[in-house]
């Protein structure tokens, strides 16, 4: 799954970008997390058009961890 997906950004010339503020520190189970990551990930870089872009952010909320994708790609109704 992560070639499939780094082959179709690099094939769509889709610019990753990662806004993670490298200062968090979370206790979750890994598995789960990446798992969870990469849900978000491949919708976003399937459906961002050519030489769009993909960022990654995350933040630290009263104890809490807040995870963000966002992409140029259409979007979805409200």
């Amino acid at each position: 799954m992560k070639i499939v997906t780094k082959q179709n950004a690099v094939q769509k010339n889709i610019t990753i970008i990662n806004s993670l503020n490298q200062d968090i520190f979370i206790t979750a189970d890994e598995k789960l997390l990446i798992s969870f990551v990469r849900n978000l990930r491949s919708p976003a870089i399937k459906l961002t058009p050519k030489n769009g872009k993909v960022n990654f952010g995350a933040n630290e909320l009263n104890q809490m961890f807040d995870l963000s994708v966002t992409d140029t790609g259409v979007g979805m109704d409200e």
